[in-house]
């Protein structure tokens, strides 16, 4: 994963093959991989609260210790989620209920940036953000966020963009691609195979540009480390 260019590449994938855990896996790699020079991290919750995360990531990665992780400063959890839902929530970046638009989002991770000085995002899922909208506002506000991420603002191109890798989940049905997708530089496709009786998780890069690489299915399996590619 340490191939994937800065941009903001989309996961696509069935129900339950483990995008969440992909992106910990991610996360992780760029926090924990190099201790001297770690990437620090921005993680946009939609689906979930930040603490149902944690045990999340706890569950399966049992080796790193998140909470510490976050306690550093190494990563941030915003919370897109509480307000969405109609509740009041807590935390320093979680954004309020009444103030559920675009712009909040971009700001809260703006601010988040600039804390920490994230060299990844993950905005899980993204298909959230617009899932109430009309088609018209969805594509409007789905270019909005396309140029935000490609150039750190919404209103003009910036010299410096930001310094980050993003990561965007959404979730698909088989042979159907969405606005989310076309706007992204990469695409990659999580999935079950059946085999026999049983099912595989395979991962498919479906586009990746300005990169060359694989057209195979590989297999992949999740574990105490995260995920392990099978060869």
């Amino acid at each position: 994963m340490e191939d994937i260019p800065r941009g903001e590449p989309s996961y696509w994938k069935d129900l339950g093959a483990g995008k969440t855990l992909m992106c910990l896996h991610f996360v992780r790699g760029g926090i924990c991989g190099n201790p001297e020079k770690p990437e620090n991290a921005i993680i946009v919750c939609l689906d979930s609260s930040p603490q149902d995360f944690i045990e999340d990531a706890q569950s399966v990665f049992r080796k790193w210790d998140i909470k510490k992780t976050i306690e550093r400063g190494h990563l941030i959890l915003i919370d897109g989620y509480t307000g969405r839902l109609g509740f009041v929530p807590e935390g320093p970046y979680a954004i309020p209920k009444d103030d559920y638009k675009i712009d909040s989002i971009i700001d809260r991770i703006l601010t988040a940036q600039e804390k920490n000085n994230a060299k990844r995002l993950v905005i899980d899922p993204v298909s959230r953000l617009f899932s109430d909208r009309s088609q018209i506002r969805r594509d409007s506000e789905i270019d909005k966020f396309t140029f935000f991420l490609q150039n750190g603002s919404i209103k003009e191109k910036r010299e410096e963009k930001l310094p980050l890798t993003t990561i965007l989940t959404a979730e698909s049905a088989e042979g159907h691609f969405s606005e989310e997708h076309y706007g992204a530089h990469g695409v990659i496709r999580l999935s079950f195979e059946r085999r026999e009786n049983t099912k595989v998780r395979t991962l498919e890069i479906v586009k990746m540009r300005r990169t060359m690489h694989s057209m195979d299915y590989v297999e992949y399996e999740i574990g105490v480390d995260g995920i392990d590619v099978i060869a």
